[in-house]
């Protein structure tokens, strides 16, 4: 789906979720499982055809780490270039792991960020004791 296919239909805040899930890399099967509701459900939430819960909103809000007031505002679609400074083509696995990573708290995040970073730290060890 384009951005121009986004202009053409749908609310302001239907247009929005798909841009949003386009610039997040995820698909509509990925953020509805995240929902846990059926991919069908939230396909009619980006045509426009319905509308999801308050409570659906915010967990969208947070998968796609914007306020809840940047999805619900009457605005223009936000262009996928506002959102992202580079463009980066991930593969299924890594669009997963950011998917799953999102579910987790703060306090959660911390703790995979000093996991992972003490990982990276012992590869690149074991890399320059290789050279």
């Amino acid at each position: 789906m384009s951005e121009k296919d986004l202009d053409e239909r749908g609310t302001s805040f239907s247009r929005k979720l798909a841009a949003y899930r386009l610039s997040s890399g995820l698909t509509q099967q990925q953020v509805a499982n995240y929902l846990t509701v059926n991919r069908s459900t939230y396909t009619k939430y980006e045509t426009g055809v319905s509308e999801p819960s308050i409570a659906t909103i915010n967990k969208l809000a947070k998968l796609f780490s914007v306020d809840v007031n940047t999805l619900i505002e009457d605005n223009p679609n936000p262009k996928l270039s506002d959102r992202l400074s580079y463009s980066v083509t991930l593969s299924k696995t890594e669009r997963d792991i950011i998917a799953a990573y999102r579910r987790f708290d703060r306090a959660e995040k911390k703790r995979i960020i000093a996991i992972f970073s003490k990982m990276l730290q012992d590869h690149e060890s074991k890399r320059e004791n290789k050279e």
